[in-house]
């Protein structure tokens, strides 16, 4: 990673631009460059000049200014996980965009020891029930109790983690050079603070799982280098959190793992609804199929399990709810009017950290002039004259 001066250096030669041009550009001295060059520090009027003149993409200016540049990885609705290197130049500058409107400047940063869990983990001899049960143990969570909302949320709490939701087809940011390539979680990380931003339009079981994949990739942090089987170890262990073993020899085997599982299709779907209702819905019979399998307690050839992993699962699926709908964002975010009507039916009349604060900072920034109108429009792909009127509104009524 290169930065200050060594930057400056790139983009010179990216522009085929020499040291004398940059004298003339920003009428100083060559003694002044040659000091920067010496330095590796560029200061930050000349930084804030060249970002005007150039117009700069924020990691560049990161760079030049000698700070960690915005970093993010995003997770694929088939369970692929790919880094900021990876991305199209599109997307890249769409996920920067997004980050400097509703995560820039955030306060909140990593503020726990892994110290000890890490070295638990290193210890595990990559076995997930056990990378599970380190993580169980260092955050005092019983190995039969699923890992569910309460228990996420006082973990990434402790950690120092921040996830929010947002409709990523609306707000574009499922946009890649493949069709079936659509995003479904983001892990934005800079100067030690990270944010998680999830689908909404995903299930509650789907967008549960995603989270928890990217808090755990916070966790495995420096562990391991990135590849698919890292990645799929992750699945196995956040599997093993939401549906621990114990826990399911209890609901699905009376207790015994020798026992043969639940036969009885209405008795199995009347468990597992009453689970899946108790635990908010983080549940789908597909992942308990896969996590029966995983800990070696059905096979894939089991009737029980392609009865979860088929049938019994389409049919649940029917009925799920998304985030968007939990949250009521499931519109037209390009509709003037039904963007008014969200912001003053359900954002500033519900409290839920979970959905609106990247909503109410958005209008606040618009109101007070840190943010321009057509990043308004830009954002939910809304016509510059709509996102105006919306702006003189929210000006007015504040």
């Amino acid at each position: 990673m290169k930065f200050g001066y060594s930057h400056l250096e790139e983009l010179l030669n990216e522009k085929s631009l020499e040291t004398k041009d940059l004298v003339n550009l920003l009428e100083i001295t060559p003694q002044a460059i040659q000091n920067w060059k010496t330095t590796n520090n560029v200061p930050s009027r000349r930084i804030s000049q060249l970002a005007d003149i150039w117009d700069l993409p924020s990691r560049s200016i990161d760079l030049l200014m000698g700070t960690s540049p915005l970093h993010f990885e995003f997770r694929t609705k088939r369970g692929e996980h790919y880094s900021d290197a990876d991305a199209t130049e599109r997307m890249r500058v769409r996920s920067e965009k997004i980050y400097e409107r509703f995560f820039e400047n955030s306060e909140q940063k990593l503020k726990y020891d892994f110290t000890n869990l890490r070295s638990c983990i290193s210890k595990s001899k990559i076995n997930f029930i056990d990378i599970a049960n380190c993580i169980r143990s260092e955050f005092t969570i019983p190995d039969y109790v699923p890992f569910g909302s309460d228990e996420l949320h006082k973990l990434q709490w402790r950690i120092g983690v921040s996830s929010f939701y947002l409709p990523f087809k609306q707000i574009k940011l499922n946009i890649v050079d493949q069709d079936d390539f659509d995003q479904s979680a983001i892990l934005f990380s800079k100067d030690n603070s990270y944010s998680i931003l999830i689908d909404s339009d995903r299930t509650i079981d789907e967008a549960h799982f995603d989270r928890m994949h990217e808090v755990v990739h916070i966790i495995f942090d420096g562990l391991f280098e990135q590849s698919p089987e890292i990645e799929d170890l992750i699945d196995l262990v956040v599997g093993e959190l939401i549906y621990p073993k114990r826990y399911l020899i209890e609901r699905y085997f009376e207790g015994d793992s020798s026992a043969k599982p639940i036969k009885n299709k209405k008795l199995l779907v009347s468990k597992f609804l009453e689970d899946t209702h108790g635990l908010r819905h983080i549940l789908s019979p597909r992942g308990l199929a896969r996590a029966l399998r995983d800990t070696e307690l059905t096979s894939r050839n089991a009737e029980l399990f392609k009865f979860l992993n088929t049938e019994f699962h389409e049919k649940y699926r029917e009925t799920s709810v998304t985030y968007s709908s939990y949250g009521e964002m499931d519109f037209e975010f390009s509709n003037r009017d039904e963007l008014l009507k969200f912001y003053s039916e359900v954002v500033e009349k519900k409290e839920n950290a979970g959905f609106y604060p990247l909503f109410t900072k958005l209008k606040r920034d618009l109101v007070t002039e840190k943010l321009d109108v057509k990043d308004l429009a830009d954002t939910f792909s809304m016509k510059l004259p709509d996102a105006m009127l919306i702006k003189a509104l929210w000006a007015k009524k504040e």
